[in-house]
């Protein structure tokens, strides 16, 4: 949780847009997707395919506090 003060709101807003989406590479044998999942000796020797998975991210509120206290 952060909080920041309205002057800077829409500075926080672009930050947190340009590096809140987080894409992570996975990686997946050629060899699951032949042969009704049995691997075969042909497909074990082909590399491991890339499958970029959208993960993490930000949810944002933007909420007007009009008192805060601290006890």
């Amino acid at each position: 949780m952060i909080g920041v003060k309205h002057d800077h709101l829409n500075e926080a807003l672009e930050i947190l847009k340009k590096y809140g989406d987080r894409v992570e590479m996975q990686y997946q044998s050629a060899a699951a997707f032949g042969n009704g999942g049995m691997p075969s000796a042909t497909l074990c020797s082909i590399p491991p395919i890339e499958i970029p998975v959208h993960c993490g991210g930000v949810v944002l509120f933007v909420i007007d506090v009009q008192l805060n206290k601290r006890y």
